[in-house]
């Protein structure tokens, strides 16, 4: 399975007027500290059709990952491009428009256990 992982922290959607840019008339999404995980910094440890998990080889992003509050996934597989949110670690609710959720601990980190391992869950 050929898949590239980005993760987008501290989402927020902007108005144009709000920031003042003329060529822009509608809402558009803003994203910081973006991080990109090339196939060498991270590996696929398991997967069936309902869940895969990785573990993160590189320690400089593990770190600024294990820092983002609620960040939005983005994972592409193949040809196709899903998303994955979080979800509290002692909830039974599934998040709502994602394909895939992440457990996040009480403060909104992506739990990891053992430490830089995720797993991703599908959503239906």
């Amino acid at each position: 399975m050929k898949v590239v992982i980005i993760i987008l922290s501290s989402c927020f959607i902007c108005k144009a007027q709000e920031i003042r840019i003329k060529e822009f008339k509608d809402t558009f999404v803003v994203f910081n500290d973006t991080l990109y995980l090339n196939k060498e910094d991270f590996k696929i440890v398991f997967e069936n059709e309902k869940c895969f998990n990785i573990l993160i080889t590189s320690s400089e992003k593990l770190n600024k990952i294990l820092v983002m509050k609620e960040p939005i996934v983005s994972i592409s597989i193949g040809r196709n491009l899903y998303s994955a949110k979080g979800n509290g670690i002692f909830s039974s609710k599934i998040p709502v428009d994602c394909d895939y959720f992440y457990p996040i601990n009480e403060k909104g980190n992506i739990f990891s256990v053992p430490r830089g391992r995720f797993n991703f869950r599908k959503c239906k």
